[in-house]
């Protein structure tokens, strides 16, 4: 199935996001990409969102870590989450690895509460 011109995205800075995951417009191999994740990104999606339950705050490096997903898959997820209001930028950064700074993301408080999700099986 090759992309159609109504499906260009322009994720993840504002623009609609349908569901579908994002891809290049234009680009068969991200949109083959996108086509063979979707199955399976409403679970990637939630074991995002479970391990920043656990951690709190977390880097998207952290998350990776934790998780044993690659950031290619992990980062995009968050993404997803932080546009659906279910994670937000705590205002606080960490060193990763290579001693850069990174924003600790957050999961977004329901009714006042953080959520309760038990962590995600290990990959």
């Amino acid at each position: 199935m090759a992309p159609r011109d109504d499906d260009q995205q322009e994720f993840p800075f504002g623009q609609p996001y349908r569901g579908w995951p994002p891809y290049v417009a234009g680009s068969e191999t991200s949109f083959a990409a996108a086509e063979h994740i979707d199955p399976t990104v409403a679970v990637l999606r939630a074991q995002v969102l479970a391990a920043l339950n656990v951690l709190g705050r977390a880097t998207d490096e952290r998350q990776q870590d934790y998780l044993g997903m690659p950031g290619n898959t992990q980062r995009p997820r968050r993404c997803e989450l932080v546009e659906a209001g279910l994670v937000r930028d705590s205002g606080q950064k960490a060193k990763t690895r290579s001693g850069r700074m990174a924003v600790l993301w957050e999961p977004v408080p329901k009714n006042g509460h953080p959520p309760t999700t038990p962590p995600p099986p290990p990959f």
